[in-house]
């Protein structure tokens, strides 16, 4: 083996255990009742034998529920192997990535891609290693990017049928990522026709699409959760988009999404999709391209669709999600620049600085975190594992404790989260939904139907089972219910709404 090819198999493997020891090493650090919740609580229904969508709900996609159901199914009922599941998706993603963009550019720069995305990750400040559908989906992004190529050069239908593959899963992991990797496909497709470049057909991609979304839908079908699957994961996305958009006027939200700042004076969020466009249009204006040029605009196609996953939220954590295919394509676009020599890599370090601000401040924000004094949840709970400062850690543990205290005399008991925090009702052992819309979004923001829906079995709920209650100031308290637990005196490090336990007041 030559030098040469040992350098890549050691940089691949550093750039893919260097991606897993960072998230891993995170993974267990802070807790979010809201977002962990919205994930785990689906999971944990499926598993004990509830339907999806239909007894309990769920924004995003099947199969990051059943995924993360499966996980528990072997591991256990505990966030950390939510967790744990999302940074081994990392890992793969890392690994993926550095393949790819090793065709390219130096195996080198091919490493420096994933540490420079490694050090643009959003969970380095308050919001946590989620165990977010986005990243599921986007392992399946890289893949199908990997095809499309690879497609553009042999031309063999199990790789297209493999993109159509990789495009619903997507879809059912989080539902626009997978509608882009198609678009990005036919966009692909469309421009290379144009170049009269000879290209096969994208029948195989939809055929395949079309059979792997058939099993998903006959199996909602079959378990009369169809119609609840459409009313939470399509209609509920596009209310809750509309809902976000519409609090500022149009199209300035739109385009501030699509163009947000980081901390860089010249935002590399930008920086990054400019840098694509710019290379788009170098690569059009070609009259006939290349074999290479012809892949290198299959990747432009993809990277465009990347770009547009910042909307409607773009916060670092969904811009370094969208941005991962277009970190190695800057590389190449400015190692490849038109100087020669000591000019061509000086330009290349000036523009690289481009990048030196967003990780530095991300990498002074894991400092401190990594500096907190946290406390490893031990006990036989769903946050076994999962690490909290001690604030924190002493707020989760007293309401756990007040339940199972709770349940000792009210052992038929179960919690219901009048909140938006779907996390609280899994430290009860009993676990029951008064309605399939689990916790308390303030529906009447998104849609007056669920919102009548909502209240009236919860209302119900209260009346005939009288359930431990989780609340917080922000919502309205059931009437004949009294504190068992106080409102924390002073606040949580990065915990949203700070609530408290109600308990229901039984006639003596």
């Amino acid at each position: 083996m030559k030098w040469s090819k040992v350098s890549d198999v050691l940089q691949f493997l550093f750039a893919v255990f260097f991606t897993l020891s960072i998230t891993g090493y995170f993974a267990p650090l802070g807790i979010d009742p809201h977002h962990d919740g919205i994930l785990m609580k689906p999971a944990i229904d499926l598993l004990h034998g509830k339907m999806l969508f239909r007894d309990s709900f769920s924004q995003y996609g099947a199969l990051t529920t059943i995924l993360q159901a499966g996980a528990m199914h072997f591991f256990g009922e505990y966030l950390i192997v939510i967790r744990y599941l999302t940074v081994l998706f990392y890992g793969a993603i890392a690994g993926v990535m550095w393949l790819f963009w090793r065709r390219y550019i130096p195996s080198f720069l091919a490493t420096l891609s994933v540490i420079l995305w490694v050090g643009l990750f959003g969970f380095y400040d308050q919001v946590g290693l989620l165990p977010w559908s986005a990243v599921y989906a986007l392992l399946c992004q890289m893949i199908a990017l990997y095809l499309l190529v690879e497609w553009t050069q042999q031309k063999k239908l199990w790789m297209m049928a493999g993109i159509g593959i990789c495009a619903s899963l997507a879809f059912w992991f989080r539902q626009p990522i997978g509608i882009y990797i198609l678009a990005a496909v036919v966009l692909f497709w469309g421009v290379a026709k144009i170049k009269n470049v000879k290209i096969g057909s994208l029948i195989p991609m939809f055929a395949a699409f079309f059979v792997v979304n058939l099993f998903f839908l006959a199996w909602l079908f079959q378990n009369h959760a169809l119609s609840q699957w459409w009313e939470q994961s399509i209609s509920f996305a596009s209310s809750w988009e509309k809902a976000v958009a519409t609090q500022y006027r149009f199209p300035f939200f739109q385009i501030s999404m699509l163009l947000p700042l980081s901390e860089s004076g010249i935002s590399i969020w930008i920086v990054l999709p400019f840098t694509m466009l710019y290379f788009a249009y170098k690569l059009i204006i070609i009259k006939k391209l290349s074999s290479k040029e012809i892949q290198l605009l299959a990747t432009v196609s993809m990277c465009i669709f990347s770009w547009v996953q910042y909307y409607p939220m773009g916060d670092p954590g969904h811009c370094s999600w969208a941005t991962t295919p277009m970190i190695g394509l800057f590389l190449y676009v400015t190692w490849n620049n038109n100087f020669k020599n000591k000019k061509r890599i000086a330009l290349f370090l000036i523009l690289l600085i481009l990048f030196v601000p967003d990780v530095f401040n991300r990498s002074r924000d894991a400092k401190r975190k990594i500096k907190i004094n946290y406390i490893t949840f031990k006990d036989e709970n769903i946050l076994k594992g999962m690490k909290e400062p001690k604030m924190n850690y002493q707020y989760f543990t007293t309401l756990i404790r007040a339940i199972e205290v709770y349940e000792k005399s009210h052992p038929n008991t179960f919690v219901l989260s009048l909140s938006p925090d779907a996390l609280y009702p899994l430290f009860g052992k009993n676990n029951v939904n008064c309605s399939r819309f689990t916790v308390d979004w303030k529906w009447d923001t998104f849609d007056k139907k669920i919102t009548k829906q909502y209240r009236a079995e919860t209302d119900a709920c209260l009346k005939k089972f009288q359930p431990l209650v989780y609340t917080d100031a922000m919502h309205v308290n059931p009437k004949n219910y009294s504190h068992l637990t106080a409102t924390p005196a002073t606040s949580c490090e990065n915990i949203s709404h700070i609530g408290y336990l109600l308990a229901p007041i039984f006639p003596q």
